[in-house]
């Protein structure tokens, strides 16, 4: 049996962002600046995160040192970020200052992320040392959280009512 035909948006650098059994709207299309194309190769996951063709993975670009790091430490933040807003955060910065609050399970809370984002800031940057000194490859996103501190939140008796 043939392989259905997909329809996807490649971008200049050769990746792709999105794929769809049915072409794209012209508007789309225009709005990432992308061109449509058609295959019925398979769509994978670069080492860069990004999407290419099969055939085109060991053909994508190598990303720069610069590149890297924000890469990381985008998703860094946004982890950090993340964990707060589970709470009631509006990030992990809104967390932190509440360190000094003169409410205790405020302070609690505040001190417990204010700890948790120096550890996690400082294990981000021995990871993106080695990945930039060629020790190790560069993670996913996914293998770079799981490799980061856990936040431990204080007392459960000091937890908000949700």
């Amino acid at each position: 049996m043939p392989k259905p035909i997909t329809y996807y948006a490649e971008m200049p650098d050769g990746s792709i962002v999105a794929d769809a059994a049915e072409p794209f709207p012209q508007w789309y299309l225009d709005a990432v600046g992308a061109v449509e194309k058609t295959t019925t190769e398979e769509i994978v996951s670069g080492y860069d995160g990004r999407r290419y063709l099969k055939s085109k993975v060991s053909e994508a670009p190598s990303p720069t040192p610069e590149q890297i790091q924000q890469q990381l430490t985008n998703a860094v933040q946004a982890h950090l970020d993340n964990k707060a807003q589970e709470r009631g955060y509006d990030g992990i910065l809104s967390l932190a200052t509440y360190a000094n609050s003169t409410n205790p399970q405020f302070s609690a809370e505040g001190l417990a992320g204010a700890q948790w984002r120096d550890d996690t800031w400082a294990a981000c940057y021995v990871i993106l040392d080695e990945v930039l000194s060629a020790m190790r490859t560069i993670p996913t996103v996914e293998e770079l959280i799981a490799e980061l501190p856990v936040l431990h939140w204080p007392d459960e008796a000091f937890r908000r009512e949700e």
